[in-house]
């Protein structure tokens, strides 16, 4: 398999895929791939799998608990590469968590463990692969610093002013955009999740996504981090008012 594959997806499906989910479309992945045979196939499905994942989660709430990735590896075997199934793994179990308070008990990942089993193909150590998820995301909380950026830091085009909130995945900045001499929020993964490769992904597509969306609820997303870029941020519209 080409060590890349995660960098080879068909933008165009990528983007027509996203817009139709948006939209309400009704979608069948399959009819978005590239044929079985093009060198991106694989990235570009590895990708779609993964945005229809969080779509459906998002959607969780109105329309019952979305399927599980077993329904997706049904679908399309070569899924089960060992590349591939443990971001499907880690992105249900972070989806799952998040989602908890609306969909029931948190996951545990003795039950990975035993749906993993049963898979066709599976050689994976589940618990490699979550114990460090569940440890981060239990104990994940405000820190003191944003891992050396401080205001006057460049990211991009942006100049950090001073930070404007933090949770256990990053933090938001005030920021300047210095080309267009406007006041914006700056989201930014913190470094830690930076570096993996799963989280960076989740990252970048959540960007994607809230971008094409287009709802007075929706805080409109200016620009984003280029993929190999040191840090993975994008930049928003800057709401100000009171907090919850």
């Amino acid at each position: 398999m080409n060590e890349n594959f995660f960098d080879s997806v068909d933008e165009k499906c990528r983007s027509k895929f996203e817009t139709d989910w948006i939209n309400g479309v009704a979608t069948d992945l399959a009819d978005y791939l590239p044929l079985a045979d093009d060198p991106m196939f694989l990235g570009t499905l590895h990708e779609l799998v993964h945005i229809e994942l969080e779509f459906r989660w998002k959607q969780s709430g109105e329309a019952g608990a979305p399927p599980r990735i077993e329904a997706w590896l049904e679908q399309f075997p070569a899924l089960v590469d060992a590349k591939i199934l443990p971001g499907l793994i880690q992105a249900e179990f972070e989806l799952r968590w998040q989602h908890a308070s609306s969909a029931g008990q948190r996951p545990e990942i003795g039950e990975y463990v035993e749906r993993v089993r049963v898979i066709p193909d599976a050689d994976l150590d589940v618990r490699s692969v979550l114990e460090p998820v569940l440890k981060r995301l239990a104990t994940a909380r405000p820190r003191s610093r944003d891992d050396g950026l401080s205001a006057g830091a460049q990211l991009g085009r942006y100049r950090l002013v001073a930070e404007h909130g933090r949770g256990g995945f990053g933090a938001v900045w005030r920021a300047d955009d210095t080309r267009l001499g406007r006041r914006i929020a700056l989201k930014r993964l913190s470094a830690n999740l930076a570096r993996e490769a799963e989280s960076r992904r989740r990252f970048m597509s959540e960007a994607r996504v809230t971008a094409r969306l287009e709802h007075p609820g929706i805080v409109p997303v200016y620009d984003m981090s280029n993929l190999d870029d040191d840090h993975a941020w994008y930049a928003m519209k800057l709401v100000r008012g009171d907090t919850l």
